[in-house]
């Protein structure tokens, strides 16, 4: 299991993009990098491993 350098916060923010990136009904691909780019702001080491 890879380790996330983040704190409370980060979970937290990470969390609220995915549900907010999740309510969206077949993103575009603006959508899709706005969110990727938003994510690796705050823990690019996700990206490493899930697919989006």
């Amino acid at each position: 299991m890879k380790k996330f350098d983040l704190n409370l916060a980060g979970w937290l923010k990470i969390t609220e993009l995915f549900c907010k990136f999740e309510a969206v009904s077949n993103p575009s691909s603006a959508q899709k990098t706005e969110f990727k780019q938003s994510v690796a702001k705050i823990c690019p080491q996700i990206l490493e491993i899930w697919e989006i």
